[in-house]
């Protein structure tokens, strides 16, 4: 849960008002598409080039309202009812009921200190896996590079479908930054999905999914049958706080004072524990 106090409100709402006093803004008023603001898309798709390594361009990114609506979207577009997803053993409650909802029957994968078992995968016949690599949730584990190239070599061999979930891809804090499976995925099994909300705030309901351009369709199809399009001016606002290098500051300094809560905390765990 991010710290809200730390957001740079005053930042935001001075990009809000531009967003809605801009030539644009009575375009962003009205109908729009279900993908997302065209804005936000490609500081996006931007973002995951620059910093994740992941090679998407804007009709490769779907805009959400947080990544709760993304998981439910992805999960909606892949699974029939009585398919099987696999889902780590330990994992985010939320994005299980997403796929339970979806009519998936879930089906725990391993873990040990490598993160994910891969090995298990090959005894079942699955149409999506959801894993939390760069940081498995809840136990932290990161997934060693020998099993994600093992992850990856399956989903191609079978057809699976991968979502992985990059909640906290900011938030790395031991060794060197770590690249989403997507990054080195060629066979387009990833879908890719990330938040704004640990970066920003949690209120601001701000999600994105990467696929491939026939598969961010068939969500946006999806997307506008329950919510039509999301919140185009507060899109545009946070486009630009991205634009101009605004939230990349931010993040910088939030990962400071999270690195130095986590210390504080380990060592009085090691101190009083």
């Amino acid at each position: 849960v991010p710290d809200t106090r730390l957001l740079p409100t005053a930042l935001l709402a001075r990009a809000y008002r531009r967003a809605l006093r801009a030539p644009s803004a009575r375009l962003a008023l009205d109908y729009a598409d279900a993908l997302g603001s065209p804005r936000l898309r490609s500081a996006i798709a931007s973002m995951l080039r620059s910093t994740r390594g992941i090679p998407a361009d804007p009709e490769n990114v779907l805009v959400t309202r947080g990544s709760q609506m993304a998981l439910d979207l992805v999960a909606r577009a892949l699974l029939r009812p009585g398919e099987q997803a696999l889902v780590e053993e330990l994992g985010y409650r939320p994005a299980w009921h997403a796929l339970a909802e979806a009519g998936a029957h879930l089906v725990p994968v391993s873990l040990d200190g490598a993160g994910l078992v891969v090995s298990e995968l090959a005894r079942h016949d699955a149409r999506c896996l959801y894993t939390t690599p760069h940081h498995q949730y809840p136990t932290t584990v990161v997934l060693s590079p020998a099993r994600r190239s093992a992850l990856l070599a399956h989903a191609r061999e079978r057809g699976l479908a991968i979502i992985e979930d990059d909640y906290d891809h900011e938030f790395h804090f031991d060794g060197r930054p770590v690249a989403p499976l997507a990054a080195a995925d060629r066979g387009a099994n990833v879908i890719y999905v990330g938040t704004l909300s640990k970066t920003l705030a949690p209120g601001l309901r701000l999600g994105f999914v990467a696929a491939s351009a026939r598969t961010i369709a068939e969500l946006a199809k999806l997307r506008a049958i329950s919510d039509r399009q999301g919140d185009q001016v507060l899109e545009n606002a946070v486009a630009e706080l991205m634009e101009d290098g605004e939230r990349a500051r931010h993040v910088r300094k939030m990962r400071r004072i999270y690195a130095a809560r986590r210390v504080a905390l380990a060592s009085a765990i090691q101190r009083d524990l």
